[in-house]
């Protein structure tokens, strides 16, 4: 799910940057959204460093807020139900090749054991979920370092593009390209480390494909599908081109009706983003977001 293609379309307009580029004394006291998900997963839980990469970006003046993850919206249980069965397959395909090394003869020879044992642990990274257990023991540690950290109604990207989108977070680290089509001005995506990013930056790309804002909302949503293989959507530079000719959804409704079966509107993602980020948020999440804003101590009980 998600703008099929826009990473591709865009990349060629990032710049490369890694985490000293954070640290530069001329690069201060930034707001920074991170989308924690994407470290809980990729650290596999690993507080102590998740934490420590934390403390590394305050410790250069920048303000830190965590956006976690809500109920998943109307509509998208399945997407939620389908990476819980994608992530099942992956353990039980770890299990399965577990048991044959454990079954296997001698006639396998180090380097074939080596292989299985590789390909396990690949399966079972891919496998890994996140537990109550897990994530009440890393929301813990991070009341105890007094780590801002917001809880949002349902997905944190929503909530972190939002608060992008209406000045109040300079930087948002993700490695959902989705934000960037919500409103986030800078977004920095995750590489295979996690310490070293691609920045895009939202205004300049624009530009660079010569569209106004809402075009380049617009060309998202064409090309927006909960599905992997929907047919009904644009290829993205169909979509671009078809935005560069008409400038809006609404003239290619009315010429070419035809061309797509499901037409984004006002209610879409990628124009709620714009809205006030309360609205994203659950509301006993309010208090923190606010204080988060003013400068305040976080309240937490």
């Amino acid at each position: 799910m998600g703008v099929r293609g826009l990473q591709s379309f865009v990349r060629k307009y990032s710049t490369h940057k890694t985490l000293n580029d954070l640290l530069e004394p001329s690069f201060q006291k930034q707001r920074i959204g991170i989308d924690i998900s994407y470290y809980i997963y990729k650290w596999q839980g690993d507080i102590e460093r998740i934490v420590q990469f934390i403390q590394t970006l305050q410790g250069n003046k920048h303000r830190i807020i965590l956006g976690f993850d809500g109920r998943a919206e109307d509509g998208k249980q399945w997407e939620a139900q389908r990476r819980r069965n994608a992530r099942e397959e992956e353990m039980k395909s770890a299990q399965n090749i577990l048991t044959a090394l454990d079954e296997a003869t001698d006639e396998m020879s180090d380097e074939q054991r080596r292989f299985l044992e590789q390909k396990a642990l690949e399966h079972q990274k891919r496998g890994w979920s996140i537990t109550r257990e897990i994530r009440t023991n890393i929301k813990k540690r991070f009341y105890e370092e007094k780590i801002p950290m917001v809880k949002a109604k349902s997905e944190a990207d929503g909530l972190l593009a939002s608060m992008a989108a209406n000045g109040i977070l300079d930087i948002v680290i993700s490695g959902d390209m989705d934000l960037l089509a919500m409103g986030a001005n800078v977004l920095w995506t995750p590489l295979d480390d996690g310490l070293s990013f691609n920045e895009y930056n939202r205004e300049s790309i624009i530009n660079k494909l010569s569209l106004g804002d809402y075009q380049f909302r617009s060309m998202c949503a064409m090309c927006f599908t909960e599905a992997s293989a929907d047919p009904t959507i644009f290829d993205i530079r169909q979509a671009y081109q078809a935005m560069r000719l008409f400038r809006s959804i609404s003239v290619i409704q009315k010429k070419h009706s035809e061309w797509l079966k499901t037409w984004p509107d006002q209610n879409h993602i990628f124009y709620r983003s714009i809205q006030n980020p309360e609205d994203w948020l659950r509301e006993d999440q309010v208090l923190i977001y606010k204080a988060f804003i003013n400068c305040d101590p976080m309240p937490y009980t």
